[in-house]
């Protein structure tokens, strides 16, 4: 299947921040940041409270992401063909449609912003796209010789890559062509890996000659300022790092045997798979971690490294290889699990297959990380399985289902507050309602009585508010209005009887 790059320009409210990870608060890089450790500082969701959902008939099936309180996901018509997809930006507060943009000759597969702009892989070719103007600009193409990692594997694997373990056990992943965005470049990977210019989209390099046929798959790669690390393949698993400046190769590693994820932190780097490794940035192995099954998920690096592995069992490991705790998650182990963490919260996603093993049902979960314990778990059903990462920021959790739907949760009684203000000021009384309903819950549950009891009587004010309807006006009497006509008329009966007078004077006068 052909892929080419979109390069979508759009009009934000506020200029973007740069993904080389300023704003900790936003999600603007797929998995969080260009090192894809999924990690947020700002506290996400401790309860799984719903701040709004979107349906549309169709599907959502890649990553969302959070740009200055707007919320940017693919949206494409059908998981069984694709004829028709669309790039849609929503308020991350109401959830409303602020912009979209669809047309049939572009199917991209994946969308991902890159400072002020917005790019989306559909191929070799860049395209700039105004959101609002809806114009397209060719940019530049991929050298010739570059094609994207995904379009090689789908070749050989379906939509969601089925891998198999010595004893032939059937893991479903599906993999992705997110680049790791830097701060004047990026790193897109095709097979040679490009290395492009952020300001005019121009190749700076491309990786040719680590091993005889460097295979690069989309989800294994990471870096950050200095480093910027691969998963190669040339008959044997292996990783290779470089220079991001100018593609010249660091190091490589021994074979390391099955390996699928990548996350690099300040220090070391993590790779996931048959085991759990830890690299420092000049190739040595820091440690090795022997989980109860291969890692079937993508690894959090927060306070400490936490994997999931086939067994259904959830890893928090120090970061000198040391099992702090273990517990379970539900979902099944033959679907990539995915991890992310806000706070001092981790979430996991899983899925259970159907008959056709795709996935139609997930359960959401989120762990304390400090103890391992469950704070709460939600359920996903009909078909509204979660197959991609979520994003988290500024204290909303947003994901997207194969049923339809962006769903996203929140336990932060500010973001109702805001919601209903926003839905208030659009005449919106009801919703407006239950939104400062749901925030006077949450303050009360934060002990923050004063503020709770405020908007409660905010609400009164509301709920009792009479409809006031202005009375018809009897418009006052008006004087009667005397016409010209009328006043001639008073003038001639005035001037007739005073000449019946004067002549009924004369006659008197005659007659003595």
């Amino acid at each position: 299947m052909k892929c080419e790059i979109l390069l979508i320009s759009t009009l934000l409210a506020c200029t973007v921040v740069s993904v080389s990870g300023v704003d900790t608060c936003e999600w603007t890089d797929y998995l969080g940041n260009p090192g894809r450790t999924a990690y947020s500082e700002c506290q996400g969701p401790d309860t799984p409270e719903v701040l709004w959902e979107v349906n549309m008939p169709g599907v959502f099936d890649t990553a969302p992401f959070i740009i200055n309180d707007k919320v940017l996901i693919l949206w494409r018509e059908s998981k069984y063909h694709t004829l028709e997809k669309k790039v849609l930006l929503l308020d991350v507060l109401t959830g409303e449609i602020l912009q979209e943009f669809g047309q049939r000759r572009f199917l991209f597969s994946e969308i991902f912003p890159v400072d002020d702009k917005i790019v989306g892989v559909d191929g070799r070719r860049l395209y700039e796209i105004d959101l609002t103007s809806k114009e397209i600009t060719l940019l530049t193409e991929i050298p010739e010789r570059g094609f994207f990692a995904s379009t090689k594997s789908h070749n050989t694997f379906p939509k969601y890559p089925v891998l198999r373990n010595e004893i032939g056990t059937v893991f479903i992943f599906n993999f992705n062509n997110y680049p790791v965005i830097l701060k004047d470049r990026l790193i897109i990977p095709t097979i040679p890996t490009v290395c492009l210019s952020k300001s005019d989209f121009q190749v700076l390099w491309t990786l040719e000659g680590a091993t005889s046929d460097p295979q690069v798959y989309a989800d294994t790669l990471t870096g950050d300022e200095t480093i910027v690390v691969f998963l190669a393949n040339n008959d044997f698993l292996q990783l290779v790092a470089v220079d991001p400046s100018t593609g010249m190769v660091l190091w490589m590693s021994d074979p390391l045997g099955l390996v699928y994820w990548l996350a690099l932190g300040k220090s070391d780097l993590y790779v996931g798979g048959k085991q759990l490794w830890a690299f420092d940035k000049n190739g040595s192995k820091h440690w090795e971690f022997f989980p109860d099954e291969k890692i079937v998920s993508n690894i959090v690096v927060a306070d400490a490294v936490y994997a999931a592995d086939a067994a259904n069992n959830l890893y928090k490991i120090d970061f000198e290889g040391n099992l702090v705790w273990k517990t379970d998650y539900e979902g099944s182990p033959l679907f990539q699990v995915h991890l992310a963490g806000a706070g001092d919260i981790l979430y996991c996603i899983g899925n259970l297959p159907d008959d056709v093993m795709e996935a139609a049902e997930s359960y959401v979960s989120a762990y304390n990380m400090k103890d391992g314990s469950k704070l709460w778990n939600m359920h996903f059903a009909d078909g509204n399985g979660i197959t991609e990462a979520p994003a988290l920021a500024n204290s909303v959790l947003v994901m997207g289902t194969m049923g339809g739907q962006v769903i996203t949760l929140t336990s932060d009684p500010d973001l109702y507050l805001k919601q209903g203000d926003a839905f208030l000021s659009e005449g919106l009384k009801d919703q407006a309602i239950n939104s400062y309903k749901k925030a006077a819950q949450l303050f009360e549950k934060e002990g923050n009585l004063n503020k709770s009891q405020e908007i409660r009587e905010k609400v009164y004010e509301l709920e009792n508010q009479q409809e006031l309807t202005p009375e018809p006006s009897t418009p006052p009497e008006s004087p009667p209005v005397t016409s010209n006509y009328s006043i001639v008329g008073i003038v001639i009966l005035v001037a007739a009887l005073f000449g019946i007078f004067v002549v009924h004077y004369f006659v008197k006068r005659k007659k003595f």
